[in-house]
């Protein structure tokens, strides 16, 4: 399970219940100006990471359907298929995959598009195996060169089969080109081109490249989810310094659209209970939704509440998910000190760093945790001050055998005891650090 895609339901929409960052309004300009719109437009969704562009989109994508019936709406997470050569593929293939979703077998005139960009796409492995067989081995552009201008002794006879490979590729464009057109005039097409900013910065420019030249036709929009300043940042890695990645990517993006702030500061936290409320209904193990549940009074600590990103707590859910595969202990402590450590590794790694080195000062506990902030909450308040205790044990300060027993710590009474429990939570970061994908049971 890709955890962007909880609380996005196949038939959400912007309903009050699901337009929790308040951007129905937003949502709906967009909708009408993609409705009024004929010529094709490249538009640029705009927000850093952490801001909740996947969640908007993903929930856009279900209310335009719905509202605009007669449009086609593709999504594609351009992340998750960067490994391959040729984003023309993917985008194909996601425009394919659109009709069984839908509920609607291909029109010929998507089978058509898929005929035609495999012609595009697939005519360099034609020529790569002509002069391999030639005797080339590294068929790079200087090779190319070579090959132009007769320096080997086949270069006439494979220069022509480049010249006819090439006036093929001009041709399958232009056939393309017209099948996209017939899509098009059948029903609008809007393809959503999410993490686009992750790419690697060659996969990602040659997104953009094919949405611009291969897909500008009437009635083909683009929206991209996408960081720019991070899109920007690629184009001056790839290309050099010198060039301004600003100004080059208004080659390819016709209107950049900032996403509206998230103008309800606890939307994080509403995110997390949402979320909860779906690994419960997925019928994940008890103990999961446990730690979840006790993890949320954490998540309410001012000093969390206030820096949770929505992608922050997806990486939360990943590594407790994680966690419970995982982890040797199941010791309450244990598990409360684990949770506590991934969240403030979320939002603070410093800190987190420097209670994992024992490093952290009892001052800067007392700030992170800020028990005088949770006065009017008296749940809040036993959650701060018990693990205040737990922190404050753990640096080697003393803590009264009464305070022990009112926070449930009297069997951690020993030094031994809190080290022990120290190095098992420990043990689990390690774990869940080591895993490059989390193993959901």
């Amino acid at each position: 399970m890709i955890f962007s895609d909880m609380c996005v339901e196949a038939d959400a929409s912007f309903t009050p219940n699901n337009d929790f960052l308040q951007r129905g309004g937003f949502a709906q300009r967009l909708s009408n100006m993609l409705q009024t719109i004929d010529e094709p437009l490249v538009v640029a969704i705009d927000g850093a990471w952490g801001s909740g562009k996947t969640h908007f989109l993903r929930i856009w994508k279900n209310d335009h359907q719905k509202k605009y019936c007669q449009d086609r709406v593709v999504y594609i997470n351009a992340f998750q298929h960067d490994y391959l050569g040729d984003p023309l593929v993917s985008l194909v293939r996601a425009v394919n995959n659109s009709c069984g979703e839908q509920g609607e077998k291909s029109s010929r005139a998507i089978e058509s598009l898929v005929t035609a960009s495999k012609k595009v796409a697939f005519p360099v492995i034609r020529i790569l195996s002509g002069a391999l067989s030639a005797g080339v081995s590294n068929f790079g552009s200087s090779v190319i060169s070579e090959i132009i201008s007769g320096i080997a002794a086949e270069s006439e006879e494979i220069a022509s089969r480049l010249w006819d490979a090439e006036e093929s590729r001009i041709a399958a464009m232009e056939e393309f080109r017209a099948a996209l057109r017939v899509v098009a005039s059948e029903r609008r097409l809007i393809i959503i081109i999410d993490e686009l900013d992750r790419c690697r910065p060659d996969y990602a420019l040659a997104m953009l490249e094919v949405a611009k030249h291969l897909f500008g036709e009437s009635r083909v929009h683009f929206l991209l989810g996408v960081n720019v300043d991070v899109l920007a940042a690629s184009v001056s890695h790839r290309y050099g310094r010198s060039v301004n990645g600003r100004l080059y990517l208004q080659k390819f993006i016709s209107l950049q659209l900032s996403i509206p702030e998230i103008r309800n500061s606890k939307a994080s936290l509403v995110y997390y209970e949402k979320m909860v409320e779906y690994v419960e209904s997925e019928g994940y193990h008890s103990e999961i939704i446990g730690i979840l549940k006790n993890g949320f009074d954490i998540a309410c600590l001012p000093f969390f509440a206030e820096r949770l990103t929505l992608r922050s707590v997806q990486r939360i859910f990943q590594r407790v998910l994680t966690l419970y595969a995982v982890a040797d202990s199941r010791n309450h402590h244990v598990i409360d000190l684990t949770f506590f450590l991934i969240i403030l590794r979320s939002v603070s790694p410093d800190d987190a760093l420097a209670i994992e080195s024992r490093r952290i000062t009892l001052p800067r506990i007392a700030e992170i945790l800020r028990l005088r902030d949770n006065e009017s909450d008296t749940h809040r308040k036993y959650t701060a001050t018990r693990m205040y205790y737990i922190l404050k044990r753990i640096i080697g300060e003393g803590v009264d055998d009464s305070e022990l027993e009112r926070y449930q710590l009297v069997s951690f009474s020993s030094k031994a005891a809190w080290d022990n429990c120290v190095e098992a939570a420990l043990d689990n970061l390690g774990k869940i650090g080591a895993l490059q994908k989390p193993a959901i049971p």
